[in-house]
Order: structure tokens, then C-alpha cells, then sequence
């Protein structure tokens, strides 16, 4: 059994975090759409299947860091990885970095939302050590 490594552990949380993000839009590939969705439940703490919300701090209109934890739809259906794994204390930023758009010119020069989200980065906050104890594999197959 392979430990997980902070780096791997980032990572997948990076692709969950990004695809909560599209579930909090609706799908929409719209950078605007999206600034303004996440500006909406910045006062709630909306539940997205794996993951929920916690706190959004919109730092600028479209740099936004975004506390995430697993929703306790996750932790309940995943409740003995959950619990062996201590994955209730997991606790992390997805940063949006700025967007970058040029309105002198063509809308087609402007960065995507895919492209935009991509350079969002992970910050794990809060993590047990026996967390990083368990199995890639287990991890990724629960997520």
C-alpha cells in the first residue's frame, strides 16, 4: 500500500475542487457567471455532493479563495475510510487567481474559465496525519 503525499492529496483535491466549482455554476464555462455564482453563496455554505463550502473570501471581483471541506454526504456514504482516515478534519483553499481579460481587444483573446480555473492553486489548511496514511487508490475510487 502506497502512502499518500501531500502533492497527490493537493492534486486530487485540486480536481474536486475545480469540478465543485462547475457544479456551483451549473456547468456554465462562463467567467462572469461563475464570478457572480460564487459571489452569491459566499454567504451560505452550499453543499456539492462531495464536497460543501465552508467560507468564500472574494478578495477582488474575480480572485476569490474558496474554504472547502467533504459534506457530510461524503463522510456519511464513505463513513469507515472516513473515519479510519480522520478525512473529517481535511480542510482546504482553492485560490482563483485574477482573471485575465483584455476588453481593448477581441473577446476570443480573453482567458477561458477553463484556463482561469486551471491556474487555481491548493492550500491544505487542516490535515490529521493519519490522513496521509491511507491508499491513493482508496481515495481516488471514494472521490
Amino acid at each position: 500500500m502506497n502512502e499518500l503525499t501531500k502533492s497527490e492529496l493537493s492534486n486530487l483535491l485540486f480536481k474536486v475542487s475545480v469540478k465543485a466549482i462547475h457544479e456551483l455554476c451549473n456547468g456554465s464555462e462562463d467567467p462572469l457567471f461563475i464570478q457572480e455564482s460564487i459571489e452569491y453563496y459566499s454567504r451560505t455554505r452550499p453543499i456539492l455532493e462531495l464536497l460543501q463550502i465552508m467560507n468564500i473570501d472574494n478578495i477582488s471581483n474575480s480572485e476569490k479563495e474558496i474554504e472547502f471541506i467533504l459534506s457530510p454526504n461524503y463522510l456519511e456514504k464513505n463513513r469507515y475510510i472516513a473515519l479510519t482516515n480522520y478525512l473529517n478534519e481535511l480542510k482546504w483553499i482553492f485560490k482563483l487567481p485574477n482573471y485575465e481579460s483584455d476588453y481593448e481587444h477581441d473577446y476570443e483573446d480573453e482567458e477561458g474559465a477553463v484556463s482561469w480555473l486551471s491556474r487555481g492553486q491548493v492550500e491544505i489548511i487542516s490535515i490529521n496525519n493519519e490522513t496521509l496514511q491511507m491508499d491513493l487508490a482508496t481515495f481516488q475510487s471514494t472521490v
